[in-house]
């Protein structure tokens, strides 16, 4: 039997009956079509515009790709997004890594012929999607520039800073460096927010070779 994880999602204004509605359906589905649940996968109180802040749905997807089950199971496509885009990039893994997209509502499964037609008419989509979302950004870009605004945050790497980055660069790794800069409460470059790994690989790449401050 194919082995499949069933995800499962609902969005901060949906009541918990929603889990057990899709939790029923998936386990119906599962038992008429030979697939074996090895998992539920369950993001609750998230949105559906991107799949990206899903944790349940990325650890399901490492184990597709893992090959620890053969499909994923969703009882409606807007359960797994509401993006073209990232439904297409879900579509994209499962053909690369071979395994199957069911979605109970399209009647969507994509081992099928007409799944494979579904991926192309998809794709135009997603590709008309993340044109036009390029397009929106470059219009909202050109207005504030227009309106004399200075896009993007100010960045200042001090001595400071450099000096703080030098205090922690013995230790192994860049996340660790992250870490102890936080725990310090060194201010960012921007001033605002925390220390990322890239943030200080970024800076170290720039920097590192005139300040002698030796590489991770």
């Amino acid at each position: 039997m194919t082995r499949a994880i069933g995800y499962l999602r609902v969005s901060t204004d949906e009541q918990q009956t929603g889990i057990e509605v899709q939790r029923g359906a998936l386990l119906r589905y599962a038992e008429s079509h030979a697939l074996t649940l090895t998992s539920l996968a369950i993001d609750e109180g998230l949105s559906g515009g991107t799949m990206h802040r899903r944790p349940a749905l990325l650890e399901a997807l490492e184990d597709l790709k893992a090959g620890r089950a053969d499909a994923l199971l969703c009882s409606k496509m807007d359960r797994l997004s509401r993006s073209v885009k990232d439904f297409c990039d879900v579509i994209d893994q499962s053909r690369r890594f071979k395994w199957r997209l069911i979605v109970m509502d399209a009647e969507f499964d994509t081992s099928t012929p007409a799944g494979e037609m579904m991926i192309s008419v998809l794709a135009v989509f997603g590709q008309f999607e993340r044109r036009i979302i390029g397009q929106r950004v470059k219009d909202a870009l050109a207005v504030k520039r227009s309106q004399g605004v200075i896009l993007g945050r100010r960045s200042s790497v001090t001595p400071e800073i450099m000096a703080a980055i030098s205090a922690v660069s013995h230790l192994s790794s860049f996340a660790q460096m992250a870490n102890a800069l936080n725990g310090s409460k060194v201010p960012t470059p921007t001033g605002v927010g925390s220390w990322h790994p890239m943030t200080i690989s970024r800076i170290l790449a720039k920097y590192s070779a005139t300040l002698s401050i030796p590489s991770v």
